[in-house]
């Protein structure tokens, strides 16, 4: 059996996971545009003063200062398409994709979030723990336990400053606002926290650089050794326009600009990430306009402790992910989440990216003040209350996008907030104003609804073609999908391996 796999980010690592397990795995082709070729090995086996200035006038040079400070991977950056009347959303032409650059959050979405799919979150339940067991998800039963569907976390928790510990009983004491619910636990990250592994995290507090150890989750790493072991048999490093559904056949775009077509295949997995999926969806299916990427609206705002400060820990050593997670749950009974807050500390990559090197000194003795008083909130809105883009499809070209809803007004928020401030009340304070809206966002997903319009129930818009990433979502939790979007690949690879097989099993002859 001869199958194809686009792209080389989280679908393609819930796919590839499960045509791994396979007792005779077929012979798989993976599509990727590799613009950028990563370095076999970190430049760096440590971050050390030297390497953060070289590193930070690399950063400098080559980009206008932006805020909230772009994530970077040794120097390699994640690029942007443009939304029309509205700002940006992340694309990556690197092996890996996105998952260069993730946060790491690994929450699974809760029950609710499955009433419009066609499958159920039981559904998925094994998928999770496979892609778990792989990936590795770091935290412990707590007061989120209750929210999130049977999560399963196999690492130690992350190591958090008292501040942040503090916060959490905080949020869980005063979280009963008048609409909404907050709960605060542990943050879920894919990230290696068993000291007894050689790549366990040190808390070092350069994740945003990259991490010389490889504690940080990226699908690199598993692609990289499918490549090695023959899993994946031939790497078309071609950007893919179009399948040809009737003769199951990859059509791309060669080097010389023309239309080049590789195949045939017996399936073909789109896993190029959302927008890039609907493109090929989109061309596939001879669609110029009408889907609409849905975003999830992203806040962000600092929380100063007032409170007696309490001892513990060293300043110097801190994760720079989320460190404390927060679920603003509606109070209305089965209601799902409809907002997470990811709780980060004072990042001095935030310091270092603004301020000349012969300043850092003194920032540093600073910042490490700060990180006992102040901690940084970033909100992620449920998509029904944020903003959509509409894809416009012309030729080869790459589709524009442009801002069709900006999603939910600042007066509707009023009552959100309301009850977050209350949260975050106590020894702890958010300064006064309107939270910064962000107008870059790298959680977007449900173009293209599995079980609605041109994609049916199984995510298959041809037989044998398969949408694998959040195209197919039929909405945009406040929970980072990467998680997700790993666990729903590797169920639709598993019930198409299904349909395969019984397609190509020998017929029985019946009669006398």
């Amino acid at each position: 059996m001869r199958v194809a796999v686009i792209g080389s980010g989280a679908a393609a690592l819930g796919v590839l996971d499960r045509l791994a397990a396979e007792p005779c795995p077929p012979h798989i082709t993976l599509f990727d545009r590799r613009e950028v070729e990563p370095p076999a090995q970190p430049p760096v086996s440590a971050w050390t003063p030297q390497s953060l200035r070289r590193s930070s006038a690399t950063s400098r040079s080559s980009r206008v200062l932006q805020f909230p400070p772009p994530k970077a991977n040794f120097g390699l950056e994640h690029t942007y398409r443009r939304v029309e009347d509205w700002g940006r959303v992340w694309d990556s032409a690197l092996p890996g994709g996105l998952t260069n650059f993730w946060g790491l959050s690994a929450v699974p979405f809760d029950a609710a979030e499955f009433a419009r799919w066609p499958v159920a979150a039981a559904d998925l339940a094994d998928h999770y723990r496979a892609i778990a067991e792989r990936i590795g998800i770091t935290g412990r039963t707590d007061r989120l336990a209750a929210y999130l569907c049977d999560e399963p976390i196999n690492r130690p928790p992350i190591p958090v400053p008292p501040i942040v510990e503090a916060l959490e009983e905080s949020v869980n004491a005063l979280g009963e606002g008048e609409r909404y619910r907050l709960v605060a636990g542990a943050a879920r990250l894919a990230l290696e926290t068993r000291p007894d592994r050689d790549c366990h995290c040190i808390a070092c507090g350069e994740c945003r650089l990259g991490c010389p150890r490889g504690a940080m989750y990226s699908t690199v790493r598993d692609i990289e050794a499918w490549r090695r072991s023959g899993l994946i048999g031939t790497l078309v490093p071609a950007r893919v326009l179009a399948i040809s559904a009737d003769r199951r056949m990859v059509v791309c775009l060669g080097k010389d600009g023309a239309r080049e077509s590789v195949g045939p295949f017996d399936a073909i997995y789109v896993c190029a990430g959302c927008i890039n999926t609907t493109e090929i969806a989109m061309r596939t299916l001879a669609i110029e306009d009408g889907p609409e990427v849905v975003d999830n609206a992203a806040f962000t705002f600092p929380i100063v402790h007032f409170g007696r400060h309490r001892e513990g820990g060293d300043p110097a050593k801190y994760i720079a992910l989320t460190n404390l997670l927060v679920l603003v749950v509606p109070k209305e009974p089965g209601a799902s989440p409809v907002g997470q807050i990811q709780i980060y500390p004072m990042i001095d990559d935030l310091w270092r990216y603004y301020l000349p090197v012969f300043a850092w000194g003194a920032a540093s003795y600073i910042g490490r003040h700060l990180r006992r008083r102040v901690l940084l909130g970033r909100v992620f809105l449920h998509g029904r209350h944020s903003q959509r883009y509409a894809i416009r499809l012309r030729g080869d070209d790459p589709a524009s996008l442009h801002l069709s809803s900006p999603g939910i007004s600042a007066r509707e928020l009023r009552p959100f907030w309301a009850d977050v401030r209350r949260a975050f009340g106590g020894e702890f304070r958010m300064l006064p104003g309107t939270p910064l809206r962000l107008r870059t966002s790298a959680h977007y997903a449900a173009t293209l609804p599995a079980g609605e319009g041109p994609v049916a129930a199984d995510s298959s818009i041809a037989p044998g073609v398969y949408l694998c990433d959040s195209s197919v979502f039929p909405a945009a939790p406040a929970a980072s999908p990467t998680f997700t979007i790993m666990a729903n690949a590797r169920r639709i690879a598993h019930d198409s391996l299904a349909q395969l097989a019984h397609a190509h099993a020998p017929q029985s002859r019946t009669g006398t």
